[in-house]
C-alpha cells in the first residue's frame, strides 16, 4: 500500500508538471501568434503607405502638367484612370485589413483603416471620369489625409512591436515561471487610447486649418 500511494503521488506530480508545461506552451504559442499578426499588419500598412505615396507623386506631376487647364489631355486621362484603379485597389486592401484587425479586438485601428478605405474609394472616384479627373488641392488634401492616417497607424504598430520586445526581454531576465496569461488584443487598450487621442488631435488641427483658410465658415454656424 505504501508503494502504491507513492506511485500515485508520483503520477499526480507528473500530471501537474505536464499541465504546467502545456499551459506554458499555449501561452508561448499565443504570444508568438500575436507577434506574427502584429508584424504582418505592420508590413501590410507600410506597403499601403508606400504605394499610396507613389500615387500622390503621380497626381502632383499631372497637376503640374495641366498648369490650370480645366480638362486633362487624353494621355493624362489614361494616366489618371490608372492611378484611380490603383487607389481603389489600395482601398479594398485597407478594408480587408480593417476587418482582420477588428477580428483581433483592435477597434480603433480598425476604424482608422475603415476611414482610409472610404477616403481611397472617394479619391479613386474623383480621379476617374465620374469625378471629372480631379487633381487639384482638394483631392491632394484628401490624399494627404490618407497618408497621415496610415503613417500614424504604422507608428502605433511599430511602437507596440518595440514594447512587446522589451517586455519579453524583461521577462526572460526574471527567475521562475509566470502563470499563463489571458489572451490579449492585438493592440492593448492603452495603446488604442493613445491612437484615438492622436486621431482627435489631427482632426482638431485640420478643422483649425480649414477655418483659417475659409473664415467664412464661422459665419455659417457654430463650430468648436
Amino acid at each position: 500500500p505504501a508503494q502504491a500511494e507513492e506511485q500515485e503521488q508520483e503520477v499526480e506530480r507528473e500530471l501537474r508538471q505536464a499541465k504546467s508545461e502545456l499551459a506554458e506552451e499555449e501561452e508561448q504559442y499565443q504570444r508568438l501568434r500575436a507577434e506574427e499578426q502584429l508584424f504582418r499588419i505592420a508590413e501590410e500598412t507600410a506597403t499601403l503607405l508606400e504605394a499610396h505615396r507613389a500615387e500622390m507623386v503621380a497626381v502632383r506631376e499631372i497637376e503640374q502638367e495641366r498648369a490650370g487647364a480645366e480638362k486633362p489631355t487624353r494621355a493624362q486621362k489614361l494616366r489618371l484612370a490608372g492611378i484611380a484603379r490603383k487607389e481603389a485597389a489600395l482601398g479594398t486592401r485597407a478594408e480587408e485589413l480593417a476587418r482582420s484587425i477588428e477580428a483581433e479586438g483592435t477597434r480603433v485601428a480598425a476604424g482608422l483603416l475603415a476611414n482610409v478605405a472610404s477616403d481611397l474609394a472617394r479619391i479613386a472616384s474623383d480621379l476617374a471620369d465620374e469625378g471629372d479627373y480631379q487633381t487639384g488641392p482638394r483631392l491632394q488634401g484628401l490624399q494627404r489625409d490618407v497618408e497621415q492616417s496610415l503613417a500614424l497607424l504604422l507608428e502605433t504598430l511599430r511602437s507596440e512591436q518595440a514594447r512587446r520586445q522589451n517586455e519579453q526581454k524583461e521577462q526572460e531576465k526574471q527567475d521562475g515561471q509566470k502563470p499563463p496569461q489571458e489572451k490579449q488584443p492585438l493592440v492593448p487598450d492603452s495603446t488604442e487610447l493613445k491612437l484615438l487621442r492622436r486621431m482627435e488631435n489631427d482632426v482638431s488641427q485640420a478643422v483649425h486649418a480649414l477655418r483659417e483658410l475659409h473664415p467664412e465658415l464661422d459665419a455659417e454656424g457654430d463650430y468648436p
